[in-house]
């Protein structure tokens, strides 16, 4: 049983290959992380959206700027070691609201492994059940979205 009293919604993992060193990796996945995530990702859309961050610090948010200067935090940095891993909270809910309580938010764990010259980079998004009812549905509906949002890093780099 979940958190919430709800089953366990099984985790979505998917992973790509970079054309990158693991520390260059780690460095476009966070420190550029607004060249790549997609904007169509936002509640700004593509026309007001000015960008999207990921603190470097454990307990700092991930967020959203607009260009009316609207700020919204999605996520808080959890864990990170420099270059191999970093946690976050994904504080959407199902319905794209925000999601204030980090303890009713699912999970997302970002790994990077050298692999013969490049690097792997493996997300594991889990804790859908979090989402409450809706969880197992959040997560199959996004079952395409990581693989997308993985491919745009691929072209970036």
């Amino acid at each position: 049983m979940g958190i919430l009293g709800t089953m366990t919604v099984d985790p979505l993992t998917c992973s790509i290959r970079l054309e990158l060193s693991v520390e260059d990796a780690f460095a476009l996945f966070v420190d550029r992380f607004g060249q790549w995530w997609p904007s169509g990702f936002s509640w700004s859309g593509t026309d007001l959206l000015d960008r999207v961050t990921i603190a470097s610090e454990v307990g700092g948010p991930l967020s959203e700027y607009s260009r009316t200067g609207l700020r919204w935090d999605f996520g808080m940095v959890k864990s990170i070691s420099r270059p191999d891993n970093l946690t976050f909270s994904w504080q959407i809910g199902p319905d794209r609201v925000p999601v204030a309580d980090p303890a009713r938010a699912s999970e997302v764990h970002v790994q990077f492994f050298a692999d013969d010259g490049s690097t792997t980079v493996t997300v594991r998004h889990d804790g859908w059940e979090r989402h409450g009812e809706a969880g197992s549905q959040y997560r199959d509906d996004f079952s395409q979205a990581w693989p997308m949002i993985l491919e745009r890093l691929q072209r970036t780099a």
